[in-house]
């Protein structure tokens, strides 16, 4: 049974998908290829990064629904760290437009798993805090601010 509240998260979801798109018709495959975000990382693992999370996310929505769970299972913050420091030499040879257009896709993927949790699993994950689960933006934004100073264009969140 989907969300019968509004709930705030889609609507930042939404948004923050609509942000993303902006700024990667902004990007031109060749120029930035190898660019830099402000970090470590070149543009092309910044999206490849946030790809990865919001299709992880999605996936743990999915395996709860196979599961009967009524939210996904925790993961803990040190494997989220270990698992972005093992992927960025993958991640680096994804090509750009590759990257861009997975990123895309993930954003509306998961922005639709999650639209359609239903609300006492939303309710549950917010009694305890874990939002990361509903709204992608938070994450997304920090990273669509990265991309969007490097491209010399910065839009408030």
């Amino acid at each position: 049974m989907a969300a019968t509240v509004s709930w705030p998260h889609l609507e930042l979801n939404r948004r923050s998908a609509l942000r993303l798109e902006r700024v990667l018709d902004l990007l031109s495959d060749g120029s930035t290829e190898t660019a830099a975000t402000g970090g470590e990382w070149s543009i092309g693992v910044e999206l490849a990064h946030m790809s990865f999370w919001d299709r992880f996310v999605a996936e743990r929505w999915r395996h709860a629904r196979r599961s009967n769970l009524s939210t996904p299972a925790s993961v803990d913050l040190t494997l989220a760290d270990l698992v972005n420091d093992a992927s960025v030499p993958g991640w680096s040879l994804i090509a750009l437009g590759d990257a861009a257009q997975i990123a895309l896709s993930a954003a509306n993927d998961v922005d639709g798993v999650i639209a359609s949790v239903p609300d006492h699993a939303v309710e549950a994950l917010l009694a305890v805090g874990w939002t990361s689960l509903l709204d992608r933006s938070v994450h997304r934004d920090e990273h669509i601010a990265a991309l969007e100073r490097q491209i010399g264009r910065s839009e408030p969140g």
